[in-house]
């Protein structure tokens, strides 16, 4: 049970971290925490977006790493 909150002040400013292996809950609590009326940034869903094709972090990945990092289909 999270604690309620005014989305004024008190918790509202805390960060929580959630950690965990591939698994265990990480999106499925995070999930539930946003539906409670939190703010969640989810870092799985920002790195994907940074390394879809045609990005700048895919592109530097590719500089970085080489082409033979890349499966066929990429």
């Amino acid at each position: 049970h999270l604690p309620e909150h005014d989305g004024k002040e008190g918790i509202r400013n805390m960060i929580v971290g959630i950690t965990g292996n591939i698994g265990s809950g990480k999106s499925t609590l995070g999930k539930f925490i946003e539906l409670q009326g939190f703010e969640v940034i989810d870092a799985d869903v920002i790195g994907k977006t940074l390394l879809l094709k045609g990005e700048k972090g895919y592109k530097l990945v590719v500089e970085k790493f080489g082409e033979k990092i890349l499966k066929e289909n990429l």
